[in-house]
């Protein structure tokens, strides 16, 4: 395993699963959490007052409650200051990590006498150990550290999640003392666990990435959407899939995403979620996923089979009104269904009232009145939204996910109050 994956740049991609289980496995063996007192660490901030050298790198030495030495003849008061060599850092293979510190995160830590780079991740953790809100606590300065050394003196333990590489150490997050780990290698017990099962088929990998922040992978199974297919004969390509993720330095928590492809659009039928924290057992978050995610997962294309019959365009019209009618009438029925979708789901909660607003007006105009519509037709337009809007945030298009995911839970049978609706030309 190279040093450059100690790098905050470092990311690999692909789309083989058994590359992704070797490269989390490999990850999960160089991490480790490193559970400290809080005033037993020193703050090595890069020293912009003293000129650097090919042989050392000038820190000022930030220990919480020894911060300041008084020169005894002058009284003057100063920062302790110190080198740390980079001619051995050099010769560990640390070229890249020291102009990383020296150019982006201008810290390194001390911890039980062992020197760690840091990433720039470690900031906004760090901030909420120290209480340091805001840009404060993450720009890379010395006002932040020579702060965050006072304030560590009185804080409670904190869990530094660590990489050794090759000797080489970086600290990435500094988490709470009840923090629970869970290397990364467990999305590879996920994917095992599946795969054995065999409900769902064989597994396909649409992609996956790993970072120092970040495992994630979406998988599909193309033999269950076979079969479906071949059972319920939609007019749409609908494959189930499931997207995992975790983070071992505090940015988000085990997730687990049914998902659902509609041809090119990817919704949320379901979603779990584990923090890091109490006891974290695998073979519990195992049983969870098959209680709370496939227990509903597995009911959306029966859903679905039974929307074809729900009508929304009413039968008897093509035979009682004229055509003209018929198109105003229909009209009508779609947007009501429309916004009917809209409102069960929470559109505006996870788009925001303008926007929702313009997506529902873009459908309304999208139909053609002269065809009759059902529910499904209704429903899985919802569902492939998340690809057709483009501009939203990250976390705008994770809610739209989750939002048009729901769109299939929806009672269609249940009358939409027309009195609202307002259709645009």
């Amino acid at each position: 395993m190279g040093k450059e994956r100690l790098l905050d740049n470092w990311c690999e991609t692909g789309n083989d699963i058994e590359i992704f289980k070797k490269v989390l496995k490999e990850l999960s063996a160089t991490t480790s959490v490193k559970k400290t007192e809080a005033r037993c660490v020193t703050l090595y901030s890069k020293n912009d007052n003293s000129v650097a050298t090919e042989k050392s790198v000038p820190v000022y030495v930030l220990k919480p409650g020894e911060i300041w030495e008084i020169d005894e003849k002058t009284h003057q008061i100063s920062l302790h200051s110190g080198n740390i060599s980079r001619k051995q850092l050099i010769d560990y293979g640390a070229s890249d990590l020291v102009d990383e510190y020296e150019k982006k995160t201008r810290l390194m830590l001390c911890i039980d006498g062992k020197v760690y780079f840091t990433s720039s991740n470690l900031s906004s953790t760090m901030g909420l150990r120290t209480d340091i809100k805001g840009e404060a606590g993450i720009a890379p300065t010395l006002e932040r550290d020579i702060l965050s050394a006072q304030r560590l003196n009185t804080c409670e333990d904190i869990s530094f999640i660590t990489r050794t590489i090759d000797g080489l150490r970086k600290t990435f997050a500094a988490l709470s003392g009840s923090y629970t780990y869970v290397p990364q290698s467990f999305l590879s017990d996920i994917i095992t666990r599946i795969e054995s099962d065999g409900v769902l088929g064989k597994i396909t990998c649409n992609h996956w990435s790993i970072n120092n922040i970040l495992s994630e992978i979406y998988l599909e199974f193309p033999e269950k959407a076979a079969e479906i297919s071949a059972l319920y004969e939609f007019e749409d390509e609908i494959v189930p899939g499931l997207y995992l993720s975790k983070s071992d330095v505090g940015e988000c928590s085990i997730t687990v995403r049914a998902t659902w492809r509609i041809n090119n659009s990817i919704i949320v039928a379901d979603e779990l979620k584990r923090k890091h924290t109490g006891k974290i057992v695998s073979k519990d978050i195992l049983e969870d996923i098959d209680k709370i995610v496939f227990s509903k997962y597995t009911k959306v294309p029966e859903l679905l089979c039974s929307l074809m019959g729900t009508d929304i365009t009413n039968p008897t019209w093509a035979k009682t009104v004229s055509s003209k009618e018929f198109n105003s009438l229909n009209s009508k029925a779609i947007a009501e269904a429309i916004k009917h979708v809209f409102n069960e789901i929470g559109m505006v909660s996870a788009v925001g009232k303008k926007t929702e607003k313009s997506i529902y007006e873009q459908l309304c105009n999208e139909v053609d009145p002269a065809l009759s519509y059902t529910a499904y037709d209704i429903v899985t337009m919802v569902m492939q939204l998340p690809e057709r809007l483009t501009g939203l945030t990250t976390n705008s298009k994770n809610l739209l996910a989750k939002a048009c995911g729901q769109a299939v839970f929806v009672d269609m049978t249940k009358k939409p109050k027309s009195s609202k609706v307002v259709l645009t030309a």
